[in-house]
């Protein structure tokens, strides 16, 4: 979320013997990012009774509880379903609803065989069903080595339908379906998230430590155990530019130079940068940061488009905090009304004590 409006120049370390080439690619990013999945309740799975509608909790000695994964998997290939990758969600040419879809992950995850579901269970399952049903057209990717830049980079950059694992008794899943405005001063980020647990949308807080990244969900920070991601095999590279190549030799560490006004960026807007690049053996590797181009956009404290900084902009950022509103007129960011990197009430307190007490101006 770093700022830039002079030419900067990114520098990366390689540690590979036998590089071949290389691809700087910037893409748009959304401060306010949706990809508009539905909600599905886990406990619709998992009887083990004879009554699937008794709420199948492990209380009960049911297996509704270790099914967030195959539900959260579910919504993932529904949502790659209505982007025209549709074979995993077929059988015989009809359509599966999502509970059977969720149904049938759950088998082959080996929830019933194992009376709960593990991490490594997931993705093997996972795999295992798009090698019956997707025939190559969809993959699954995961790792343990989590952080927001991943999951933003997973999630919207490249694009995908990101799902993970919090830790707890049982593990929670989470279907990643956007994010929303700038980190707060303690860098935590907004999530959306469809969790099937109570088959709700709702905002989590993400944050990322020294040992990996949590986030807060019933009532506590849970450690974020696995992140997977389901994309096509082939992803189509869309609003992704090239804007710089090369092959070899590559020196280390390799700088680059972004300059937004060469690229025509857009004042005030966020971009991704990646650095791709590949070796002689054929493996991959990429590295993103998300910058904002900003040099001089909007009037500051002016939120909502009108020329003028005044009360009605306060109820405006009032609005957009606390009640869900519009975000300001070019972007999310712009409530940062003292710009000490986070969009929070200090931002609001701030506006006022400028409004009414000639406190400083906001920032921007």
């Amino acid at each position: 979320f770093s700022r830039f409006c002079d030419p900067i120049t990114a520098s990366y370390s390689l540690a590979d013997e036998n590089l071949l080439s290389w691809a700087a690619i910037r893409t748009p990013a959304d401060i306010e990012h949706r990809k508009t999945l539905g909600i599905f309740n886990q406990f619709q799975l998992g009887d083990n009774n004879g009554n699937p509608n008794d709420g199948n909790s492990a209380a009960n000695g049911e297996l509704g509880d270790f099914y967030g994964g195959p539900a959260v998997g579910a919504l993932a290939l529904e949502y790659w379903f209505n982007q025209g990758f549709g074979q995993s969600m077929q059988i015989g040419g009809s359509k599966l609803t999502i509970q059977q879809a969720a149904d049938r992950l759950g088998g082959f995850m080996q929830i019933p065989v194992n009376g709960g579901l593990e991490d490594d269970w997931f993705v093997f399952g996972f795999q295992s069903y798009l090698a019956v049903t997707g025939f190559s057209e969809q993959k699954i990717e995961f790792t343990r080595d989590v952080s927001y830049s991943v999951l933003r980079n997973w999630a919207e950059e490249i694009g995908g339908v990101v799902m993970f694992a919090v830790d707890g008794v049982p593990g929670r899943w989470l279907a990643v379906d956007g994010f929303s405005g700038l980190p707060t001063t303690q860098n935590a980020f907004r999530v959306v998230v469809s969790d099937p647990f109570d088959a709700t949308t709702k905002f989590v807080f993400w944050r990322d430590t020294q040992s990996g990244s949590e986030v807060f969900i019933g009532g506590a920070w849970r450690d974020v155990a696995l992140m997977t991601r389901l994309l096509p095999a082939n992803p189509p590279p869309v609003g992704r530019t090239q804007f710089n190549d090369g092959f070899i030799p590559i020196p280390s560490p390799f700088s680059l130079q972004i300059d937004g006004a060469a690229q025509n960026l857009v004042d005030g807007n966020f971009y991704f940068f990646t650095l791709e690049m590949s070796d002689f053996d054929g493996n991959l590797g990429a590295e993103t940061v998300l910058l904002r181009y900003i040099c001089d956009a909007f009037a500051a404290g002016d939120y909502d488009g009108d020329g003028l900084a005044n009360i009605s902009d306060l109820v405006f950022a009032i609005n957009f905090q606390l009640f869900g509103g519009p975000a300001p007129v070019g972007g999310a960011g712009r409530a940062d009304a003292n710009c000490n990197g986070g969009v929070e009430t200090s931002d609001l307190h701030h506006y006022v004590f400028w409004l009414f007490a000639g406190g400083p101006a906001p920032c921007q």
